[in-house]
């Protein structure tokens, strides 16, 4: 990635978070002298103790952490951090009536909280966006145009120019110019010259920053590169010709002077973050049970009542490690002998009119919670698969069995992106591995939002079965 002012990003953000909690402090204080004091005139509610104002500007910040609104500020990300703002409304929302109930403070003022949320989140967007212009006007050269040059003329250096200019240049901080080619190809545009005289080029050209984009035929030419480079004291990325083979987020460990990259290593191989996952599991999953425990026994009964036998349903699934485990789901079909290696078509003649209902909205799945619990499954990751269709996959979709590596989860990156269903197996391994390699809490929190926004819909049908659509 194009190296960015880390320094400066960090200080933007430590004055955007200096300024967020000191507006929001003064806006929560104000709604409940103006709702409680002139409004409602009841200075005797509990919404006047300090410690609740503290603790409810606390969960405003945790949220707006967790959604990554200071993880790194740029001019460009604008509408996306007002986006942040307007999702962390929306969790905050939750977790503060949640507290409110599972507590019992329902005399605490709605008035007071509803104006808080919403002049809180408002004037964050607005100070957001005051010490951006801010700083554009005062501080120009911080808004500089970052010129790039691309040392490669082959697959690789195109594929970079297409991500560079196309919509990938939106996770780059800084507006970024492509200068040009150097390399072999001349028909690379705009061609500037040979890597043989980059030495002349970095001196006689405002270059911010190389990227070496070398072929294997070209490789050779890497030493050069990177020592013009030095000479002429111009940063230098490289983009390897195995990049194919990379994942987005290679570990890099030193031996010695031998540098080695472990191209399957993931977040989860820390000790500290797959207990962080494991935690959050079983608090989210065990709440969920108990929160959800009067459905649960709704489901149960409408399921032994809509056709004879078991009420869940037992499937060998394959998990972590490769190892199986038994998957539980109300069951949603009558009693077979195809359920250890067919899938169920969304028309499928077998369901019952009550699992037609359930896996419409995914109640089926809710059993997976005590999987959760057991340690078999995740809340999120990628879907698990049954056996025969494991030992199919592995031969035909690439990297399927990377997967393997965590648990699997109850709902997962593919399929609040639309992959499930009758969609592609080779898209939903992209999205979940993605998953693995990009792993964080927040990306977790974001994936239960957007699951409970929608992403547990099914399109289920009725009728006739059409044996190209099926369910995993």
């Amino acid at each position: 990635m194009i190296e960015t002012n880390r320094d400066r990003r960090h200080f933007y953000t430590r004055i955007n978070l200096l300024l967020d909690v000191i507006a929001t402090s003064v806006i929560y204080y104000i709604s409940v002298a103006v709702w409680l004091g002139i409004i409602k005139q009841d200075s005797e509610n509990i919404a006047t103790q300090p410690l609740l104002g503290i603790l409810f500007i606390c969960i405003k910040f945790v949220c707006l952490t967790l959604m990554g609104l200071y993880d790194s500020h740029g001019h460009r990300r604008l509408r996306r951090q007002f986006l942040i703002v307007f999702r962390s409304l929306l969790l905050e929302t939750a977790v503060t009536s949640t507290i409110l109930v599972l507590y019992h403070l329902g005399l605490y003022s709605r008035g007071v909280l509803l104006s808080y949320l919403l002049a809180s989140s408002a004037a964050i967007c607005v100070i957001h966006f005051l010490l951006l212009r801010f700083a554009m006007r005062f501080f120009p050269r911080h808004a500089q145009v970052k010129h790039v040059l691309i040392v490669g003329t082959g697959r690789l250096a195109r594929e970079f120019q297409q991500n560079l200019l196309g919509q990938h240049r939106e996770a780059y901080d800084e507006p970024i110019e492509l200068t040009g080619f150097v390399g072999r190809n001349t028909d690379c545009t705009p061609y500037i010259g040979q890597a043989k005289d980059l030495d002349h080029i970095l001196d006689t050209m405002q270059i911010d920053e190389v990227v070496a984009a070398l072929d294997v035929e070209e490789a050779a030419e890497m030493a050069n590169v990177i020592r013009a480079c030095e000479h002429t004291g111009t940063k230098v990325s490289i983009i390897p010709y195995y990049n194919d083979l990379m994942p987005s987020n290679p570990a890099i460990e030193a031996v010695g002077t031998s540098k080695l990259i472990n191209l399957r290593s993931n977040p989860l191989d820390d000790p500290a973050k797959a207990a962080i996952k494991r935690g959050f599991d079983l608090v989210v999953s065990l709440l969920l049970i108990l929160l959800l425990s009067p459905l649960l026994l709704f489901l149960a009964i409408g399921t032994k009542l809509s056709s004879p036998g078991p009420v869940l349903f037992r499937q060998e699934r394959v998990g972590k490690y490769k190892k199986p485990f038994t998957m539980y789901k109300f069951r949603s079909m009558r009693v077979n002998d195809r359920e250890k290696t067919a899938w169920s078509t969304k028309a499928d003649p077998r369901k019952t009119k009550f699992g037609s209902f359930i896996r419409k909205f995914s109640l089926d799945e809710l059993p997976q919670l005590f999987n959760v619990v057991k340690g078999d499954m995740s809340l999120i990751g990628p879907r698990p698969e049954i056996p025969f269709f494991v030992d199919q996959f592995k031969d035909s979709v690439p990297l399927y069995m990377v997967k393997h590596q965590v648990r699997p989860g109850m709902t997962g990156w593919a399929q609040v992106n639309g992959y499930r269903g009758d969609t592609s197996i080779v898209k939903r391994i992209e999205h979940d591995i993605w998953y693995i390699e990009n792993w964080t809490t927040r990306l977790d929190l974001k994936i239960l939002f957007m699951t409970a926004m929608g992403g547990f819909m099914n399109d289920e049908k009725t009728g006739h079965p059409n044996r190209s659509q099926f369910k995993s």
